[in-house]
Order: structure tokens, then sequence, then C-alpha cells
């Protein structure tokens, strides 16, 4: 305890602490009570060297009712405000101590634990018993939870200067750390997540706003360009090779991966009107979807108006600005065209609603395939092409794969066992193809 702070050892215990930006001290405090006596405050302390500690601030009560009932972990976020765990909720003050905000949890069960926040202001947050790392922004809303294989009671918690997460698990010695790129900085406003896993090269995507995103590999130093989407803009980073400088006595290992490192991300499609995309820009309601980076280097997009019903339509254009998609004989093409891939021939695939739209490279509309069923269910959304050039589509609330050829002939449906809503797909230069279902993290990988 620290000198000069009254001693309370018969009624309270001190929980955890953290340090401000301004060199004060924050501290969690107990009464040692259960159930319905339980309470607690926070306690701000100034160190004044050799003198001891005075108390500046004690936090406890809002409108003569109790803040918090067993403060457990605490943080002082880039904005002022002070973040406590507690029982079943996280409890957010400002600098002075008025109550903001409680948030408890998206589930019945919320277990908060370990607390620390990001450069952007953002709550990160583990919820211990429900093995889950919760994400929320300074003013209390949910953006989405944050896991790992294998996680198991995460309760400790803590970041770098760099964005790095640091969990410490109930029951381990292991300290597991989630590495955040640039990119994923950037995409965190827009509540999604580019997260690097385990190892630099395994990628985990998560989306709750809907995020379309392209990888294209160029160059001998192998180059990754990432195309990505928000709300109202389409953007490109560059990711480059990043050189490894290694200390005398520990060689690189022979297995070891490549990192790569992000360069400044750089609007293909966006806020301000682009005489490229003129009447197509954000201002004018549209939405970008799909992204496709094309075998020539080119970037398709698609565009969504935002409407519904009768008035809702879309456009496929070209980063460029040489092509513009979007009627056939006066009648629109697209309602809202949602994901994009070129074919080997030439020709832009587009999964629409209830039908793929494929055109040829100049934009003139070749087929429409709906599916080989008289039902009218038919619900594509992810789409691909092989090596033959046939075409690939997820029809997810029908739990199906159909692959069609060149020209919009129906060959055969793709399954396996315990397929469920299908939704993304990619393919690779072996012919694997790549599904992600809607609601699972998980990532089926077909042979063929």
């Amino acid at each position: 305890m620290p000198s000069g702070v009254e001693s309370e050892e018969v009624i309270s215990q001190f929980y955890n602490v953290a340090v401000c930006k301004s060199g004060y001290i924050l501290v969690c405090q107990w009464n040692r009570k259960f159930k319905d006596q339980s309470a607690g405050k926070v306690v701000k302390l100034q160190y004044m060297d050799d003198s001891g500690s005075r108390i500046v601030m004690e936090i406890e009560s809002d409108k003569n009712q109790p803040l918090y009932i067993c403060p457990t972990y605490i943080a002082e976020n880039g904005n002022g405000d002070i973040c406590v765990s507690d029982v079943r909720a996280v409890v957010v003050t400002d600098a002075g101590g008025m109550l903001r905000f409680r948030y408890q949890g998206n589930s019945r069960d919320f277990d908060p634990y370990g607390i620390c926040c990001d450069s952007s202001c953002n709550i990160i947050v583990a919820d211990m018993k429900n093995d889950k790392i919760h994400v929320i922004d300074k003013d209390g809303t949910f953006l989405h939870h944050v896991t790992y294989d294998g996680i198991k009671m995460p309760r400790a918690i803590c970041i770098d200067e760099n964005n790095n997460l640091y969990v410490g698990e109930w029951h381990t010695d292991t300290v597991k750390v989630i590495a955040r790129t640039d990119l994923f900085s950037e995409l965190w406003s827009e509540s999604s997540s580019f997260w690097t896993r385990k190892h630099e090269s395994d990628i985990f995507f998560t989306s709750p706003s809907g995020l379309y995103i392209a990888l294209q590999e160029k160059g001998i130093r192998r180059e990754l360009n990432c195309v990505y989407g928000t709300h109202n803009s389409v953007k490109q980073q560059q990711a480059v090779p990043l050189a490894i400088t290694y200390w005398r006595g520990y060689p690189p290992q022979r297995n070891q991966k490549e990192r790569l490192q992000l360069c400044e991300s750089r609007i293909l499609w966006g806020e301000d009107e682009d005489p490229l995309h003129r009447g197509c820009g954000s201002k004018f309601g549209f939405t970008p979807q799909g992204i496709a980076v094309t075998k020539s280097g080119g970037i398709l997009i698609c565009l969504w108006n935002n409407e519904f019903g009768e008035r809702s339509s879309g456009k496929v254009i070209s980063i460029d600005g040489k092509l513009q998609i979007f009627i056939d004989k006066n009648r629109p093409l697209y309602v809202c065209p949602t994901y994009i891939v070129e074919n080997g021939n030439g020709d832009i695939c587009v999964s629409d609603v209830r039908a793929v739209v494929v055109t040829d490279a100049g934009g003139m509309l070749r087929f429409r395939y709906q599916g080989n069923s008289s039902s009218n269910n038919f619900d594509p959304y992810g789409i691909c092409c092989d090596s033959s050039c046939n075409i690939i589509v997820a029809d997810m609330k029908n739990n199906k794969i159909h692959v069609v050829d060149k020209d919009g002939e129906f060959l055969y449906h793709v399954t396996y066992d315990g397929i469920k809503m299908p939704r993304a797909l990619c393919i690779d230069g072996n012919d694997r193809v790549y599904v992600g279902e809607w609601n699972s993290d998980a990532i089926k990988v077909i042979a063929r």
C-alpha cells in the first residue's frame, strides 16, 4: 500500500492498478463483502516521491447509486475515460468520475476481466468464462469479438504502442500475442478487422459491417496489394516484405515465414467525385461491394445504390474509368451486385439477386444463370472461376455450391459433410476451392 494513504486493511482490498498518461495512479478497491453488500471504488493517487502519495479523487457513486460491485481491472483510455471491469459489466466514467456508460456484453453471462484500450480509443476486454475478447468503441458500441485457435478462459490482457495484444489465460503459463497490422488499424473504425493469427501468413478476417477485399501479388519481391472497401470508399494498401535482422547466435530458421509491412493507404474510389467515375461516386448514394483484381492488374468494383425493391440497382466499374456496366437494351443489368470475378476468358461474372450475371469484357450481356430449380430460390453470393473457365458460385440459403460452364450451362453441385450457408468462395492455382460459411470462423477446403 502506498505510504500516506490511510489503511483500510480490515474492510477493503486493493485489486488492480493503472498508471495514467499524466502520471497519476488509479487503484480499484473492494470492500470484501458479497452479494447486495458488495461495493467498490476507484481511487486516484498522486505519487509525491519522498512524502508518499496523496488521494486526488475517489469514484464510487453516480446519482447516489453505487457505481461498482467489485471493480477488478482498470485502464485509462486515450480520451481520458476510466474503464473498469466489474461484475457483469464494464463501467466507464470520464476523467472526472462522471458515469458515461455501462457495457454489459452481448449475452446474459458476460464475465469481464482484463481490460485495455487501443490507439483508436476502442476498449478491449476479456470475457473469461465465455472464451471471448470483446471490442467496443469509446462510446460503448459493440464492434466485434476477437478469437484465436484454442482460446480458453482469457483473463489478463494488455496492449503495446503498436497495438499488439497480449493475452494471459487462466490456468496456463503461456502469453498469446495477437499482432495487428496498419491495415487493421485503418479498418478498425469501420467495425471490421484484419488480424494476423498464430503465424504471419495466416490471416483472419471478420466483418460485421460488410467488408469486401481483394489481394493481388505482384513483382519479383512478391509485393501484395490489398484493395478493400469501406462504407463510402475503396482503398488500396501495399504490403512489402519486411527486412529481418538476426541477432548473433540466432540464425534464421529453415522454415521461417516472411513478414510483410503495410504502407500508407490511398483512395481509389470514394468520398470526392472523381472525373474518372463521374456519376457513380459515393455522393450519388453508391456503396462499394464486391472487388476483383483482373489478370491485367485492373480493379473491378460492384456498386449498389442503397435502394430497395424496384428502385434497387447497381453498376460494375473499373478503377481506371474505362468501364461502366449497368444497362443492357435500356434495361438495368443488376439489382444489387454483390460479388465479382473475372473469368479466364475475360468475362465478368457477378452474383446478383437471384442470378449470376455474366457480361463479356466490354460489358455486353452474355447470359444470366438463375439456378437449376423451378422454385426460384437461388441465392448466389461468393463466386470464383476455375482453370477451365467454369463458374463456381455459393448458393447460401440452399446449402449448395453450383458449378456452371463458361456459357451458363449447369454442370453439377458441390457439397461436403455439414455444409451450411456457404457464402464466400475463392480458388487457388491448383483449383482447390476455399469456402467460408455464414456464422462460422472455419474455412473448408475442397481439393479437386
